[in-house]
């Protein structure tokens, strides 16, 4: 019993710090932001701050791996159900509603450097380049059931459609990241994907 009201105020007081620290670091920005800030915002001593993350790239890291959690929960979901085409628009869907819901941590990602596919490993750790590689492997499937089905051409490889797709996603989140948030994002998964499948659709 001990323990798991140990582990249960470990994990309230972690949560805590890191949706403080989302909102520090995109209103201060994260290279501005000082752990003694961070603690100020979370209602916590600096020594408990510190013990919980020894530092601010720990912080960030957590916070990583909190929102690719839930944003791959929610993909999973979708790259199962329905009919190829139907899979393909809830995986686009589904991504830019997680981005859209939490646009905090994708805005930290513009301020550290990740401006490309290419950036996410150094930006955001392991961590955030397997759920990436992850996001792309459910698209890869959806899509080749939807050759397979008939819906996308053949004559054009997976990895090519994947790419294309997930460009056209990316292209969309960062301009959104850009405008500061200002206009949903999610609507755009409908667009997204008619454009791409007008593109690629069998003939």
């Amino acid at each position: 019993m001990r323990q798991r009201i140990r582990s249960y105020a470990t994990s309230a007081y972690c949560e805590t710090i890191l949706d403080a620290a989302e909102r520090l670091f995109v209103e201060s920005g994260y290279h501005e932001a000082r752990m003694s800030d961070l603690a100020r915002a979370a209602g916590v001593s600096v020594g408990t701050l510190y013990k919980y993350f020894p530092s601010k790239e720990r912080v960030f890291g957590s916070l990583v791996l909190r929102g690719r959690d839930e944003f791959l929960a929610s993909m999973r979901r979708e790259a199962t159900e329905g009919l190829p085409e139907d899979r393909v628009l809830g995986v686009v869907r589904t991504a830019l509603d997680s981005v859209e819901r939490r646009g905090g941590l994708f805005a930290l990602y513009v301020q550290v450097g990740a401006l490309t596919e290419s950036d996410i490993r150094r930006a955001g750790g392991e961590e955030a380049e397997a759920g990436y590689l992850e996001y792309l492997d459910l698209l890869r499937h959806a899509l080749t059931d939807a050759v397979e089905a008939g819906v996308v051409r053949r004559d054009v490889p997976v990895d090519l459609l994947v790419g294309a797709i997930a460009g056209a996603v990316n292209i969309r989140i960062f301009a959104w990241v850009k405008s500061e948030r200002k206009e949903p994002l999610a609507a755009h998964a409908e667009k997204v994907v008619q454009v791409f499948l007008e593109g690629a659709r069998s003939r």
